[in-house]
């Protein structure tokens, strides 16, 4: 298995609302087989209930009109990285937008982490956690930073291999 995006979290934490997606832009090197995607929640009263994630392509710097992976997982929590398992989905060498979105649980907010990143490299739009994942119109704001969100993958084609072990013990008398 192998990464892309950010794997490591920071100390600065951010809010972000119900009605706010968020999305950053990382490099995929290799031919890949997503399987999952994971992002940082911070610590907050109460924890997020949900979380939905996506993938979507470059076009031009930004991202393109619809995901082409997408999950959900319920139940978030908070503090740690949440995994979220996706349908696998194969994707070229590319630039891609990791995107996420959560469910505050009566505060209206949920917590993020950053820090300093390339310019423009993240994106914030209004968009409703129940609302279908869409473009990024609707008063897109990008900032220069990057976030704890990353993907999980195979390289395509990689071998994979399944090694049975003989529990048998030998010279033994």
């Amino acid at each position: 298995m192998a990464t892309f995006g950010k794997t490591t979290a920071t100390d600065v934490g951010r809010s972000q609302g119900d009605l706010i997606k968020r999305a950053c832009r990382f490099t995929l090197i290799e031919e890949a087989d997503v399987q999952s995607i994971s992002v940082f929640l911070g610590l907050i009263e109460p924890a997020p209930t949900g979380v939905k994630v996506a993938i979507y392509a470059d076009v031009d710097s930004k991202p393109d009109v619809s995901p082409l992976v997408m999950a959900e997982l319920a139940d978030a929590g908070y503090g740690v990285f949440y995994r979220v398992v996706t349908a696998v989905g194969r994707l070229p060498p590319a630039d891609y937008w990791l995107a996420w979105k959560t469910q505050a649980n009566g505060w209206s907010e949920g917590r993020y982490n950053q820090q300093a990143g390339a310019t423009k490299q993240c994106i914030s739009a209004v968009e409703g956690y129940n609302d279908s994942w869409g473009g990024w119109t609707n008063r897109p704001d990008y900032q220069d930073w990057e976030c704890g969100i990353y993907a999980t993958y195979t390289p395509a084609g990689a071998i994979l291999h399944t090694i049975t072990l003989d529990s048998t013990p030998t010279g033994v008398t």
